[in-house]
């Protein structure tokens, strides 16, 4: 199998890496600095306090490589729309496409131009983290669950799940993908989101009984959006989240990017439960909250200080960039 990861960030170094060190074929697609430090120096990771380098091929565009068996797509979830157009050009009738994105719609957005039985999803449960360009470092150990969307051959899913297994990365098989999506996101979007806006780790959000609670209310509302919806979820699914946050270490997602000034996936995480519970009248006031602030710390909204509308000169009413201590 010829496996290319597309989207070379923390999560799709991660995975590149394992796949390489288990003797898999592989190709990267990054850009910029990453992708110039991994062409150059080969791409590392460190875990456990141990560093290991893999050479790997790494190019700028999916139109760079041969055609993929497999295309795992770690793009950000507002990414999603360019790399589906990439991605629909290179393949061919036998191509799957892997979401391994963070949110609970990304492959409905796939199937919008890629047949259902060419998709899948996979669900990641750990924390890796960027040091530098072509440097990762892996926080614990990493679990992915695949789960299928449309009738995908079952010989093609069991060869794709022996590549990830002899890869050393934890796979699960699920038959319901869209509830381990929501499972998921329970505990990663609220635990994310505080984490970004308190500018902290998940273990010293929980040492705090009040922001504990807060993160407790925000899975809760999660849930109960899910519920609504008639997603089939166990019965403590906002215990098992609150543990699954507990067991993390090092800085999720979005204060990653927040930390490297980059555009943040608030929308996907945080927004979407935000406007589900909207559109069926169910109310999320700490989610809500959540999402303004995001919204106040987002880079793509926050690069030019804003002028107030009743300025009537220079110098009066500018907002000064956000400063963190």
């Amino acid at each position: 199998m010829h496996l290319v990861v597309l989207g070379c960030g923390a999560l799709g170094g991660m995975v590149a890496h394992h796949l390489v060190r288990g003797g898999c074929d592989v190709s990267v697609i990054g850009r910029g600095e990453t992708l110039s430090a991994i062409s150059g120096e080969g791409l590392t990771l460190e875990q456990a306090g141990r560093r290991t380098t893999v050479r790997l091929s790494a190019a700028a565009s999916l139109f760079e490589v041969p055609p993929a068996d497999v295309v795992l797509l770690c793009v950000p979830a507002d990414q999603t729309a360019a790399a589906v157009d990439q991605i629909r050009r290179h393949m061919v009738p036998a191509t799957l496409v892997v979401s391994l994105q963070g949110g609970v719609d990304n492959e409905q957005r796939l199937c919008q131009t890629i047949h259902p039985s060419q998709v899948l999803g996979g669900v990641v449960d750990g924390c890796v983290e960027t040091l530098e360009p072509g440097l990762l470092r892996q926080h614990g150990e990493v679990s992915i669950t695949l789960g299928t969307v449309g009738a995908t051959p079952p010989r093609r899913v069991e060869t794709l799940l022996g590549e990830l297994a002899a890869s050393g990365v934890t796979v699960h098989r699920t038959d319901d993908l869209v509830a381990a999506r929501w499972a998921a996101l329970i505990a990663q979007g609220p635990t994310a989101a505080l984490c970004a806006i308190g500018r902290c780790t998940p273990e010293r959000l929980l040492e705090d009984p009040a922001t504990a609670e807060v993160l407790h209310e925000a899975m809760g509302e999660v849930a109960a959006v899910a519920a609504s919806k008639g997603i089939a979820l166990p019965h403590d699914v906002v215990g098992t989240a609150l543990r699954t946050a507990s067991a993390l270490r090092g800085p999720p997602s979005l204060l990653q990017r927040l930390n490297a000034h980059k555009p943040l996936e608030h929308q996907a995480l945080v927004g979407l439960p935000v406007r589900e519970g909207a559109r069926l009248r169910l109310r999320t006031p700490v989610l809500s909250t959540l999402l303004a602030l995001l919204q106040l710390l987002d880079p793509a909204t926050t690069a030019e200080p804003t002028r107030a509308p009743w300025a009537a000169k220079e110098g009066v009413g500018a907002l000064a960039p956000l400063q963190f201590r």
